[in-house]
């Protein structure tokens, strides 16, 4: 999810333990944002950036020993133990609340490098922020209300919403055609989800209403990784086709100073960005002479 959302969900965990564990509520309302720190990683650069986010601090057996470690952290400082325990809950919140999106998360490092994804819960969903943030402003506004109670609707309602979420994305599937590779879910209705299905040289885009099982043909694209092999071993081509089943050279123009390809994961439909797309510019030898990578 997005951090915003991470960090409204975690404080909205966090408000009703305020008045009696105020240490243990901030630290989770924190470890619940933690894990997107690595964001800083773009000082190290657009490549450093793609192959550290969602890794090392997204880790469950790095998490794990990071709150061993705050636990006597802390304890110098005059913090209880049970700061560095929540501390951790917060940041294994935001993990795998992170499991159900669109790119994934490498899970089990240092032991693994695999992304897991089930892609359930775009990172930007309507029905989550519509719910969260009333949540939040009757937590902290209308102090007179049971917050435990409202706590334990909210979790009672998220908790189904996701289940839903993985029917519906179960179904979706059921009615895609074959060779699909990924079915991410809308970012608007939870009934829609936008696929990928993976042919020799080329991808039909489709969309799924999983409720009514109506499958919509967006466009078929022509790919062009096999006539440029030698360009897929990028650096960063390698990294995007890691996060992406579906990350291609889509596009390419003959132009008098050389040949222009531009690669993109036709995925993340969702929103007209240009994230991830990466812009070759080969010179009339060949050779990479010039490329832009969006991030």
């Amino acid at each position: 999810m997005d951090i915003v959302t991470h960090a409204v969900m975690g404080a909205i965990i966090a408000t009703p333990f305020m008045d009696s564990h105020p240490v243990a509520a901030v630290c989770f309302a924190f470890g619940s944002v933690l894990p997107d720190l690595d964001a800083f990683s773009r000082l190290f650069g657009k490549s450093a950036f793609m192959k550290i986010h969602q890794t090392y601090s997204h880790a469950l057996p790095v998490i794990a020993l990071i709150g061993l470690l705050a636990w006597p952290a802390l304890n110098a400082l005059g913090v209880p133990a049970l700061g560095a325990l929540t501390l951790a809950l917060g940041m294994m919140f935001h993990s795998l609340l992170d499991v159900t999106n669109t790119y994934g998360i490498a899970l089990f490092l240092p032991f693994s490098k695999r992304r897991f994804s089930t892609e359930w819960v775009f990172f930007i969903d309507s029905i989550v922020i519509a719910i969260s943030y009333p949540t939040l402003i009757i937590l902290t506004q209308f102090q007179s209300l049971p917050g435990k109670t409202v706590l334990s609707c909210y979790c009672a309602i998220m908790l189904c919403y996701w289940l839903l979420k993985c029917a519906l994305r179960r179904r979706a599937l059921s009615f895609s055609p074959p060779g699909t590779v990924s079915l991410l879910p809308s970012a608007l209705y939870p009934w829609e989800f936008l696929g990928c299905s993976q042919g020799k040289d080329e991808v039909l885009l489709f969309q799924v209403h999983s409720l009514t099982g109506n499958v919509t043909r967006e466009e078929s694209v022509p790919l062009f990784d096999r006539e440029h092999e030698e360009l897929t071993t990028q650096r960063e081509f390698k990294i995007m086709s890691e996060l992406s089943p579906a990350y291609h050279i889509v596009e390419r123009d003959q132009k008098e100073s050389g040949l222009w390809l531009r690669c993109k994961d036709l995925r993340t439909r969702n929103f007209k960005t240009n994230f991830g797309e990466l812009e070759i510019s080969l010179d009339l030898s060949g050779a990479v002479k010039d490329l832009v990578f969006h991030v």
